[in-house]
């Protein structure tokens, strides 16, 4: 029941908030799968830089889809230049993953 919910809309809009900003300080639109980008979101694994969109791929895409649409009006309230750049890396990785289908590329198996 929404009446009985102990959280008001103060509260909601704080968390957003919060976690818009954690995500904002954590995103590094060139982070790659490797060792050096331990604690960022990777895109990629970087073993042999090949492939673009691979098997190290889904998490980090899931992830920021799902950011995109719980907390598109707050990224983009609070910077939408940071939100144009993940809808760009998102973007630019569907199309990897299309083409490396149509190719029946080695990558996504």
């Amino acid at each position: 029941n929404r009446n009985e919910c102990p959280y008001t809309a103060e509260d909601l809009a704080l968390l957003a908030d919060t976690v818009v900003a954690t995500e904002m300080a954590g995103f590094d639109i060139d982070a790659r799968e490797t060792n050096r980008d331990l604690g960022r979101w990777g895109w990629e694994q970087d073993s042999d830089g090949c492939c673009g969109f691979d098997l190290f791929s889904p998490q980090a895409l899931k992830h920021w889809t799902l950011f995109v649409d719980i907390f598109h009006d707050e990224a983009e309230a609070v910077n939408a230049t940071f939100l144009s750049q993940v809808k760009w890396k998102m973007n630019q990785y569907i199309d990897m993953f299309l083409a490396a289908f149509e190719e029946g590329h080695w990558s996504l198996w």
